[in-house]
C-alpha cells in the first residue's frame, strides 16, 4: 500500500500540471500523427524501375540479388527515357540503368558503374542504394578471388554465377525480415518517435529523484517506517504507469482515430513497447543514481536520449549506418525494440522476437539492479 501512495505521488508530480500533459501526452500524439499522415500512404509495395542493356548474365543477377535483399518490386523499363519518366512521375522510388558490357567489365577486373536515378531522398532509396553498392562490391571482390584460383575466365565466371545463386538462396529469409520496412516506412518511423518520447517521459523521473534528494525528502522516507523495497517499488510503479498510459493512448489514437494499420496485433505491439519501457526505466534509475547535481539533468537527458535514439534507429534505419555503428547499435535497447516491431510488421510471430524481448528484459534487470545499488538517498546535491 505504501508503494501505491508513492507511485500516485510520482504520477501527480509528473503530469499534475497542464504543461506536463501537453509535453508528455499531447506533443507525442501530435508528432506520431504527423508521421502517420505524411508516411502512412507508403504502405504499398516499393517499386523500382530498371533498364538492363547488359548482354551477359551478371546484370540480371544484380537485379535478382537486389530484389532478394530488399523485398522491393522491380519493373523493367524499355529505355532510359522510360526509366526517367517512371521516376519523375513518382511511379518508382528510384531507377537503375545497367549499361551494356556490365558483365564483361566485371570479368575483366573493372568495377562496373550502374547509373542511378532518384527524384528525392527517401528511406527506401537510401536502403536500395546501399544494397546496390554492396552487391557490386561483392560481385567484383568474389570474381577477383575466384579468378586468382581459376585461370580460365569462363570457368571463373561460371563459378561466380554458382556462388551468386547460393547467396540468393540464403537471402530468401532476408526478404521476409526486410519486407516490413519496405512495405511501410511510417511503422518504424512512428514507433521510433514514440520510443523517443517514452525515453523523455521516463527520464523525467531523474528530476523527481534529485528533487527528493536535494530536499532530503528521500532521506526522510528511508528513515520512516517504510521498507526500502516499498520506496523503490513506488518510484518504479509510478514511472511504469506513466509510460504505459503514454504508450497505450498513442497506439489507440493511431489505430482507432487515424485508422493506421501497423500490420500487427495491438497486444504484440504493446508487449514490445512495455519491454522497452522496462529497459528505459532501468536507464533512468541508473542515471539517477549517478547524477548528483540537478542542474546537470537537462544535459544528461540530452546526452542519453538523442544519441541512443540516433544509434538505435529511431530517426533512420540502422542498415544505412556504417558497419561499426551498426555493431554499436546492439548496446542500446532502441535497436532491439524497433527491430522486433519491424519483424512483427513483416508477419513474424512472437516466437520470432523472443530473443529481442529477452535482450530488452536483460537490459531492464541489469540497469535496474545497478540503479538500485548506486542510489544513495542519504547524499544531498553536490556542486
Amino acid at each position: 500500500m505504501n508503494s501505491l501512495y508513492i507511485a500516485a505521488n510520482i504520477v501527480k508530480r509528473t503530469i499534475g500540471k497542464g504543461k506536463s500533459l501537453l509535453v508528455f501526452l499531447a506533443l507525442p500524439a501530435l508528432v506520431v500523427s504527423l508521421v502517420v499522415v505524411l508516411l502512412g500512404n507508403s504502405g504499398q509495395q516499393v517499386q523500382v524501375a530498371y533498364a538492363n542493356l547488359d548482354q551477359g548474365p551478371l546484370g540480371e543477377r544484380l537485379i535478382n540479388a537486389l530484389q532478394a535483399s530488399t523485398g522491393y518490386s522491380f519493373v523493367e523499363a524499355e529505355d532510359t527515357e522510360a526509366l526517367r519518366l517512371q521516376v519523375i512521375d513518382k511511379k518508382s522510388v528510384a531507377g537503375l540503368f545497367i549499361p551494356e558490357g556490365y558483365s564483361s567489365k566485371l570479368t575483366s577486373g573493372e568495377t562496373p558503374r550502374v547509373e542511378w536515378f532518384e527524384l528525392g531522398v527517401s528511406e527506401s532509396g537510401i536502403v536500395l542504394k546501399q544494397k546496390l553498392n554492396e552487391q557490386i562490391r561483392g560481385m567484383t571482390g568474389t570474381y577477383r578471388l575466384l579468378s586468382s584460383q581459376i585461370p580460365n575466365s569462363a570457368e571463373a565466371e561460371a563459378a561466380l554465377l554458382q556462388v551468386l545463386s547460393e547467396q540468393q538462396k540464403n537471402k530468401v529469409r532476408a526478404v521476409v525480415e526486410n519486407s516490413g520496412l519496405a512495405v511501410n516506412e511510417a511503422i518504424s518511423t512512428s514507433m521510433g518517435m514514440l520510443i523517443m518520447f517514452v525515453m523523455m517521459l521516463v527520464n523525467n523521473s531523474i528530476s523527481t529523484i534529485l528533487d527528493d534528494r536535494t530536499n532530503r525528502t528521500m532521506q526522510r522516507m528511508y528513515a520512516a517506517p517504510v521498507r526500502s523495497y516499498q520506496i523503490m517499488a513506488g518510484n518504479f510503479l509510478g514511472s511504469l504507469f506513466l509510460g504505459t498510459v503514454q504508450i497505450l493512448l498513442i497506439l489507440l489514437f493511431a489505430r482507432y482515430v487515424l485508422r493506421f494499420s501497423f500490420g500487427m496485433p495491438l497486444l504484440q505491439q504493446w508487449l514490445v513497447m512495455e519491454c522497452f519501457l522496462l529497459a528505459a526505466l532501468g536507464i533512468s534509475l541508473a542515471v539517477a543514481g549517478l547524477v548528483r547535481n540537478r542542474n546537470n539533468v537537462a544535459t544528461v537527458q540530452t546526452l542519453i536520449v538523442t544519441p541512443t535514439c540516433m544509434l538505435g534507429g529511431c530517426y533512420w534505419p540502422v542498415d544505412i549506418m556504417p558497419e561499426y555503428m551498426q555493431k554499436a547499435a546492439n548496446i542500446v535497447p532502441q535497436k532491439w525494440a524497433i527491430e522486433a516491431i519491424n519483424r512483427l510488421a513483416a508477419g513474424d510471430g512472437l516466437s520470432q522476437v523472443v530473443l529481442h524481448l529477452g535482450i530488452l528484459g536483460l537490459f531492464a534487470v541489469i540497469l535496474l539492479g545497478f540503479g538500485a545499488a548506486v542510489l544513495r538517498p542519504s547524499e544531498t546535491e553536490t556542486a
